[in-house]
């Protein structure tokens, strides 16, 4: 089944070039609302997963306070924190690829569960977003050395790099993890602002989200990750960027 889309924001005719921040995101909601089901079942395997870290947290914590040896219980839960953070980065960085072949028109919405998987079922995405996602973090940890800012701005410029990554495995072409990041700097020189604003105007849902205890997550993080889709289409189309 493909995806129900407003004609007027046919994926055929849409100008992402020329796009607003408004629009972009008005895109977003058009795709998003009408296929309801199916991006909540997309975004349901994260959400447990952000769940379960929440029940891991609270258990250690608890155990933390009633044990004398706090220290090899942080130790022993360690791992597990870390195991369960790891998919579930995974698991929301395939549906922000998902997402992005939507906004394309190179998916259908259905199956919402099982295309949440997606980046466990090729090889290439996976490692691209485990080695991707660590030179990103290990970056940005150095440069907030420094101060925040430098650390915030870091984190714009890197941010394309996963998207980049997987366009190259869609065409074939053989792309290594530090040029994709590389990529991702050019690509945001000028943006940096743009991307910033958009994340910015998110943040009265995520504050939402924090009050249903993650409850609207089933509606926010489709709509973010699909305005992120947008502007990672819109920034590709610019002619300037070629």
């Amino acid at each position: 089944m493909l995806c129900i889309l407003n004609p007027i924001y046919e994926i055929e005719r849409y100008d992402f070039m020329n796009s607003t921040r408004r629009q972009l995101k008005q895109h977003a909601r058009n795709m998003l609302n009408p296929n309801f089901g199916f991006f909540a079942a997309l975004i349901f395997p994260s959400f447990i997963l952000a769940f379960l870290s929440s029940i891991n947290g609270n258990i250690v914590f608890k155990r933390v306070m009633y044990s004398n040896t706090s220290f090899s219980v942080w130790m022993g839960s360690d791992s597990v924190s870390t195991l369960i953070d790891i998919i579930g980065y995974l698991l929301i960085t395939s549906v922000a690829l998902v997402c992005l072949d939507l906004v394309r028109g190179k998916r259908s919405c259905e199956h919402g569960i099982e295309q949440s998987t997606t980046i466990f079922h090729n090889g290439n995405y996976f490692m691209g977003a485990l080695i991707i996602g660590f030179l990103r973090i290990m970056w940005q940890f150095f440069w907030s050395l420094l101060l925040i800012f430098p650390g915030i701005i870091k984190q714009l410029a890197y941010s394309q790099a996963i998207y980049i990554y997987k366009d190259a495995v869609d065409s074939g072409h053989r792309m290594k993890y530090w040029d994709a990041i590389t990529k991702s700097r050019h690509l945001m020189n000028g943006h940096k602002w743009e991307l910033f604003v958009i994340q910015l105007s998110f943040l009265g849902w995520f504050i939402i989200s924090v009050l249903t205890f993650s409850i609207a997550d089933f509606w926010v993080q489709p709509y973010y990750r699909l305005t992120l889709a947008n502007f990672y289409q819109k920034l590709i189309t610019d002619p300037d960027n070629k």
